[in-house]
């Protein structure tokens, strides 16, 4: 376990970091578009998948640099690498979910458990921003997904599904998209021959 937390830490970090950035850019998209509830739910789906391909860039590249040490007999291969890269990313989330969990149903009757719930219900909003849009637009009943507590643990599975699907790729050297993949210096000829021929 520490042996794995000191191998993927700053891939965990970084995650982490990519997280919140985009969830303060999906807050402010979401307050934006406030009025409009399907522009609403469309930023908050764009800055879901710009988040999530930030995550598969970052942990693709490193399954790619895993599987040299695997191949080469130095590693050991765990498939769920990905998945775990991402739990650990989402440990913040997990605590802060959890305190609220705990807090809420004292919330009413407590004002120091009251005050506990409503820090870590902003902190999650802020944290979690990219997915703001859709749980103040989707409603079960007449309150908004961002009213339950539940809600703010089943949003961090995503992110770990998305991650061990990278790290898998990356390992396989699969590329779901060649955006931002160095060109080779034939491709670069082929492209220039290209634009002298258009």
């Amino acid at each position: 376990m520490k042996a794995f937390f000191n191998k993927y830490s700053f891939a965990m970090v970084k995650m982490f970091v990519n997280q919140c950035v985009i969830g303060l850019f999906g807050n402010v998209l979401a307050l934006a578009f406030v009025k409009s509830t399907a522009l609403t739910i469309v930023i908050s789906i764009l800055s879901m998948i710009f988040y999530f391909f930030l995550n598969y860039m970052l942990i693709w590249e490193v399954g790619s640099k895993d599987s040299i040490q695997i191949d080469a007999g130095r590693m050991k291969y765990r498939p769920l690498t990905g998945f775990y890269i991402a739990l650990g990313a989402a440990i913040p989330n997990l605590l802060i979910a959890t305190v609220h969990a705990l807090c809420l149903p004292f919330a009413m009757s407590n004002k120091l458990l009251s005050g506990i719930c409503a820090i870590s219900r902003i902190i999650m909003l802020f944290i979690e921003g990219m997915y703001t849009g859709i749980m103040s637009a989707v409603k079960i009943g007449e309150a908004a997904l961002n009213n339950f507590w539940w809600v703010y643990f089943i949003i961090t599975i995503p992110a770990m599904i998305a991650s061990a699907a990278a790290y898998l790729m990356g390992r396989k050297n699969i590329h779901f998209t060649k955006v931002l993949l160095p060109m080779t210096p034939e491709e670069l000829e082929i492209k220039r021959e290209k634009k002298k021929n258009k």
